[in-house]
């Protein structure tokens, strides 16, 4: 025991071991704050609220991945752009865009992945107006 413990009275707590924590919290911490973030966003912004498609998680995800392997590649119509194999509807922000096209996959990304692919888009310099 250790002797403050012992001249309080009190059982002795070890203090907390912090090795590889703080970085496991920062991370909670990130995440909390970007979704709140999105959030009001997402709140603030009219444009979100009404969407022409339902959601679909599994294209979600393949939008992701195909957006950290692949850059887009405009297609000859604005409308249209190419990711990989796949061509993805880019228009009518935000309502119906990205999309699958081809191979047909009904339903939309996540909003936050619909924003994140309009800025990846733009980044990319394909022929697209900004709304």
């Amino acid at each position: 025991m250790d002797r403050y413990s012992i001249i309080r009275g009190k059982k002795y707590k070890k203090p907390i071991d912090w090795k590889g924590k703080k970085k496991k919290c920062l991370q909670i911490s990130v995440k909390i704050m970007e979704s709140v973030y999105y959030f009001v966003y997402f709140f603030i912004n009219v444009d979100f609220w009404v969407m022409n498609n339902r959601l679909n998680i599994a294209w979600d995800k393949k939008l992701n991945e195909l957006m950290e392997q692949y850059s887009f590649r405009c297609g000859n119509t604005s409308a249209r752009a190419n990711l990989g194999d796949y061509v993805i509807w880019i228009e009518n922000y935000p309502y119906a865009a990205f999309t699958c096209m081809e191979p047909p996959i009904s339903g939309r990304p996540k909003r936050a992945t619909i924003l994140k692919a309009y800025k990846k888009l733009t980044m990319d310099q394909c022929n697209y107006d900004k709304p």
